[in-house]
């Protein structure tokens, strides 16, 4: 039983060290509607931000990098709203035609567990790009 406890364990390891911990997505198909009734803003995008983790109790393992979307850290519990929220309007601003500000941001907080004792912690942002 112990062993196959383990191979489970150091499976679901494997997985989550080749699995990227935080992302960005950005939609800018906006077939002419605008995300802002300011006829002074133009509408850019919409952009969804994500850095989740997993846990030991309250312990980080491995969490999603909010300096470099789609890399991880270890033993650094980054999955916090305002890291996230740092993550998309930098990522925004440097990737979206000289975004300015973000509107209608929302966030989201989400865990759960996976297995006695461990567990996935998520946050989650989006909101409308605009210059």
């Amino acid at each position: 039983m112990l062993k196959k406890t383990l191979f489970v364990l150091a499976a679901a390891a494997a997985v989550f060290a080749f699995s990227a911990c935080s992302s960005m997505e950005y939609a800018t198909t906006l077939n002419d509607q605008r995300l802002t009734v300011s006829p002074e803003l133009t509408s850019l995008g919409h952009v969804n931000g994500e850095i989740w983790g997993l846990y030991l109790f309250d312990i980080a393992l491995l969490t999603g990098s909010s300096v470099r979307p789609g890399s991880m850290v270890c033993f650094n519990d980054t999955v916090r709203v305002d890291n996230v929220v740092k993550m998309v309007t930098a990522e925004s601003a440097k990737n979206l035609d000289s975004c300015t500000a973000i509107l209608d941001m929302r966030s989201e907080r989400n865990s759960f567990w996976i297995f006695p004792l461990l567990w996935i912690k998520s946050v989650q942002v989006s909101g409308n790009a605009v210059k």
